[in-house]
């Protein structure tokens, strides 16, 4: 049982760490200007379509839940809140990957006139962002899907059924949204069997 509690603690401490990174990194991104005002201009109409992009991606994405939603809240009702909160973490992760890669690359074709090596810096933690909010929004789901709800927290039975259910969600919307790291269903079943 020590090393349970010691696996909960450290999923916990890396998915934290993890999202802390990702706060850092884009908050130096952020940090840095884009001295160019015709970049800033391109920047600015890149920043409206992913918006529209965004918006009209998450209208399909929910459509697409809301059927799902239905034969799973017949099936078990912990599997259908388990793949909404899935679902939603790898939206979430999404959204977070795409707004700071938008102000990344502004800010990288900047920095590129005047350094490689500052371009390089920048681009890698833009990319950075995308992989952090992944891992960290995952194990932290993961580790609230495991401990929530009394008789879910209890038995193996219950993890494993919320955590098909999470699962599912997240993959769901990694295959809708806009981009390609996701946590494997497998690796998610894995990670249940040993929490």
């Amino acid at each position: 049982m020590l090393w349970r509690m010691n696996l909960i603690c450290v999923s916990l401490a890396v998915g934290s760490f993890a999202m802390l990174a990702v706060a850092y990194l884009a908050w130096s991104i952020r940090r840095e200007h884009a001295r160019n005002t015709r970049m800033a201009e391109v920047a600015g109409y890149i920043r409206t379509a992913t918006r529209a992009f965004i918006k009209r991606q998450y209208m399909t994405i929910a459509f697409f839940m809301a059927l799902m939603l239905v034969p799973l809240s017949v099936f078990e009702w912990r599997v259908a809140v388990a793949f909404v909160f899935g679902a939603v973490l790898s939206l979430l992760a999404a959204f977070i990957g795409l707004c700071v890669a938008v102000e990344a690359n502004v800010r990288t074709a900047n920095a590129a006139e005047l350094s490689p090596a500052k371009a390089f810096a920048l681009a890698f933690s833009g990319g950075a962002v995308m992989g952090l909010s992944v891992v960290g929004l995952s194990l932290l789901g993961v580790r609230v899907m495991c401990s929530c709800g009394g008789e879910c927290a209890d038995s193996q039975h219950g993890r494993i059924v919320s955590g098909e259910g999470f699962c599912l969600g997240v993959q769901r919307g990694s295959c809708y949204g806009a981009f390609s790291c996701r946590l494997k269903p497998a690796g998610c079943r894995n990670t249940l069997s040993i929490l």
